[in-house]
């Protein structure tokens, strides 16, 4: 099989388990894949084969964690904000036998976006809800004991999260370790330290772009340089410095 073209002018890509979302130039949102809980957000419960327009005027979209165990499935959720600020939600919203919250307030499956918040310039998808970062600097919660946002005063240690500024640093929240069952607890925010930070702290500057996993995280800069940090068990990033694992590859292209 080769590489094909899915769609032209795309400046942001997501792929979810069963599902994916691409935002174009044009801020643009575009979703494609299975749709039987309307995560598609096109109004249908119809699987769609090629990309289809949903929203428009969209600067940032995310798409839910996959969650599997013996009996529970995906539950997927979409997330978009809009230039103004709102933060839309559609989606997986309580069914079957996981709970799993939009944020919008019931537990009705929203095929079509919905608002949940205003005034948010970040949103944080997790396995039963999710978080949201206002332009005034609160922390925003719903999950399946919250169906509508509530304000915390921190962002709870048992996740981690890293975003990238507009000026091209990275930042992390949350969760600073993660166990190692063979060895012992692998540093996971990347800030030389194995504390829990629940408000935000710079990790790197003259970043690009970044992906992470539950238990390590790669990041690039603006010279193609590859860095990663975290659980580095079977050698995912080639040597140590420090104490932090780390790789610096840099790929001229």
């Amino acid at each position: 099989m080769y590489p094909i073209m899915v769609m032209e002018n795309a400046a942001h890509v997501v792929a979810g388990l069963s599902y994916s979302l691409a935002v174009d130039k044009n801020g643009v949102l575009w979703t494609w894949g299975c749709n039987q809980f309307g995560q598609l957000g096109d109004g249908t419960n119809e699987n769609r084969a090629t990309p289809t327009q949903i929203l428009n005027d969209v600067v940032y979209a995310t798409v839910s964690p996959a969650f599997f165990s013996s009996h529970v499935g995906d539950t997927p959720r979409t997330n978009a904000i809009t230039t103004d600020g709102v933060l839309w939600g559609w989606g997986y919203n309580g069914q079957l036998d996981f709970f799993s919250a939009l944020g919008d307030g019931t537990i009705e499956p929203r095929n079509s976006p919905v608002e949940i918040l205003q005034n948010v310039r970040h949103v944080i998808p997790t396995a039963d809800g999710g978080f949201a970062f206002t332009y005034c600097g609160a922390i925003w919660l719903w999950n399946h004991e919250h169906l509508s946002p509530v304000i915390i005063d921190s962002f709870p240690a048992s996740y981690s999260q890293f975003a990238i500024c507009e000026n091209g640093t990275l930042w992390a929240i949350g969760r600073s370790r993660w166990p190692d069952h063979w060895r012992e607890w692998q540093p996971v925010l990347g800030d030389g330290t194995t504390l829990d930070r629940n408000h935000p702290v710079k990790i790197m500057e003259n970043i690009v772009s970044f992906t992470q996993s539950a238990n390590f995280v790669y990041a690039i800069d603006e010279t193609g340089t590859l860095w990663g940090w975290g659980f580095n068990t079977f050698g995912f990033f080639g040597r140590r410095y420090n104490g932090r694992q780390f790789c610096a590859c840099t790929h001229h292209g």
